[in-house]
């Protein structure tokens, strides 16, 4: 059986980076999702481009007081030749995705992680952690057979407060 492939939303990273400021209950699934994707083998999907990886290494830190670093987890599985580099088509530093989604995915900076998923057959899960944007492109991204999946449910559903709402 081959090992399963995600697209992480850098959110993952850094919720399971964080451990303040971020809720304490997604904190730790993060941690878990990467652990135990570590552990089952598991590869992430990247863009040649690094748009990803770039956007990984801006928000992880190599100071680390846990126990688990997620810093030295992407370093690892860069090393074990499990990151999957894949072509997408970029413009202006945005990725481009098919016309239909584009009115969907209207942040810009999470299309590179749409794109990746397209790119590849089957299309990976999207794995994020508090961008509430992706519950409300679920729909949209079924109908390309890209799963999203969301580590922590009661922070995305939550309720928007009024200056979030207004944005």
């Amino acid at each position: 059986m081959e090992s399963p492939v995600y697209v992480i939303d850098s959110n993952v990273w850094y919720v399971a980076q964080a451990g303040v400021d971020v809720d304490t209950v997604c904190h730790i699934r993060s941690l878990e999702f990467l652990s135990h994707m570590d552990e089952s083998g598991g590869r992430i999907a990247v863009d040649y481009d690094n748009l990803i990886l770039g956007e990984y290494f801006r928000i992880l830190s190599q100071q680390q007081s846990t126990q688990f670093s997620p810093f030295e987890l992407l370093c690892t599985l860069m090393a074990q030749g499990r990151i999957l580099y894949t072509r997408i088509k970029v413009a202006n530093d945005v990725a481009l995705i098919p016309n239909r989604l584009e009115h969907v995915v209207h942040d810009r900076d999470d299309r590179k992680f749409v794109a990746v998923s397209l790119s590849l057959s089957p299309p990976p899960p999207v794995v994020n952690a508090t961008d509430r944007d992706w519950v409300d492109w679920v729909d949209a991204l079924e109908e390309h057979d890209i799963e999203v999946i969301q580590l922590c449910p009661e922070v995305v559903h939550a309720p928007r407060s009024p200056a979030e709402r207004r944005a």
